[in-house]
């Protein structure tokens, strides 16, 4: 808000952005505190890179983060660009710089420095060049180890006809450890790809493989349909340019979510006005809205019968609808 990072405490209520001077905490403050306890390094990450949900009442940034400048010994680190928005990735457990942040800071004999450089290629990578995480560095003296320095070489002893290969490192065993703990009941392929890239002969290695087999024969189907394209997809592909079938006009503010019922005949949609509004699909008629919520609806959904309608709003809470009763 206004080129200034804000905190939101749980519970915090905030309606529009003035509110965030008030009722959020700057995230300068908190970098200020860290400073003053007098550590060595502070480091602080904000994976937080997301549109501005609030209503504008001045000038705002809009999307993602503003800019900000460490002070010396401090390190601020943002999962994208100012400006940028990052990648929530909701097929895995941790967004797109979370993961790939992890999976560096786990890694031996690399400085703090290299994880973050190695971290912004992953995502700039995976992210299609969409996402470009940054990072603003004041540390000084001596450099940083997360997972350990790398371990000092040996003079190597007198080789016998057949050399016994060596035991990895103790915290390589502990960060491969940890790094199959955090991806083990995921649905992602490519967390296990990174994983077995990782650590090729470690002790999870063939169960990734099978996790990783399994889930590319999941995904085999929905791919050979993608590139099957639609039902009837010869004679859609002769209509021309893509245009809208219909056109629903009725909500005062922007919408933030909409659902086909089961049968497909009638639309739900929430929106930033505190209302739900209930639409015939085929005509675009608007048929009921539902009044109740305190804030903006943020998601909606009907049950598998069609009858009732669930949402859930900025204000903390879900709200059930009886479609036909219009409550």
């Amino acid at each position: 808000v206004e080129q200034v990072n804000y905190l939101v405490p749980i519970g915090a209520r905030l309606k529009k952005q003035l509110h965030a001077k008030y009722r959020a905490i700057p995230a300068n403050l908190v970098v200020d505190s860290m400073k003053a306890g007098g550590a060595r390094a502070n480091i602080v990450i904000l994976d937080a890179c997301r549109n501005n949900p609030l209503p504008k009442t001045g000038r705002s940034a809009g999307k993602g983060l503003a800019s900000m400048a460490p002070g010396s010994g401090t390190l601020i680190a943002f999962a994208a660009g100012p400006g940028q928005e990052a990648d929530e990735n909701p097929r895995g457990r941790n967004g797109l710089y979370t993961q790939e942040l992890l999976k560096n800071m786990r890694t031996p004999g690399i400085s703090i420095i290299e994880v973050f450089q190695r971290t912004r290629q992953a995502v700039y990578r995976r992210s299609r060049q969409k996402q470009t995480p940054q990072d603003w560095n004041s540390l000084v003296g001596r450099s940083i180890y997360l997972a350990g320095a790398a371990p000092s070489v040996r003079p190597a002893a007198i080789a016998s006809t057949q050399p016994r290969p060596a035991a990895p490192p103790r915290n390589t065993i502990n960060a491969e450890e940890e790094f199959w703990k955090e991806i083990k009941n995921s649905r992602d392929p490519e967390e296990f790809k990174a994983f077995l890239q990782q650590f090729p002969g470690g002790r999870f290695t063939a169960l990734a493989r099978i996790k990783l087999k399994r889930l590319k024969k999941k995904t085999q189907p929905q791919q050979a349909a993608i590139r099957r394209g639609p039902p009837n997809y010869d004679r859609l592909r002769n209509l021309g340019p893509g245009r809208p079938l219909r056109t629903f006009s009725g909500h005062r503010r922007f919408v933030l979510s909409v659902a086909f019922s089961p049968d497909g005949r009638l639309a739900l949609s929430g929106s930033h006005d505190k209302t739900l509004r209930l639409w015939e699909a085929g005509t675009g008629r608007l048929l009921r809205t539902f009044s109740g919520h305190g804030s903006s609806v943020y998601s909606v959904a009907f049950s598998p019968d069609g009858r009732l309608a669930l949402s859930g709003s900025w204000d903390k809470t879900l709200k059930l609808w009886d479609l036909g009763l219009g409550r």
